[in-house]
């Protein structure tokens, strides 16, 4: 089984708190900046397995040129415009996607995300 690596990017706040700094200090901007990418951590998933991204982090992020992916979320009841289909897709066969804060699934097929 094929596992896809996603890596994932500490919050800003959680980076200032690990460098032992106040918000309310003054500190490097750029610095904090660096950490951040210093500090990305990477998450490794299967087919069928449910992850998510928390506060703790801005994001996580996909990118693998040699697979195409896709990630699908169920629209939200107000953007529900009467139509048959209540999923909407975002980056169809693409080769990097960004997953922002909640819950996810990598489908059985190993290529489709769903937002959970």
């Amino acid at each position: 089984m094929k596992t896809i690596e996603i890596l994932l990017k500490p919050s800003y706040h959680r980076t200032i708190s690990e460098l032992g700094y106040d918000e309310n200090e003054d500190y490097n901007e750029n610095d904090i900046l660096h950490q951040q990418g210093y500090n990305t951590e990477i998450l490794e998933i299967i087919p069928g397995e449910e992850f998510s991204i928390d506060l703790n982090y801005e994001n996580g992020y996909l990118d693998n040129p040699e697979d195409k992916y896709k990630l699908i979320f169920k629209k939200n009841e107000e953007e529900w415009d009467g139509e048959n289909d209540d999923w909407e897709e975002e980056n169809r066969n693409s080769e990097s996607i960004i997953f922002y804060q909640g819950n996810y699934i990598l489908n059985e097929d190993g290529v489709t995300f769903e937002k959970i």
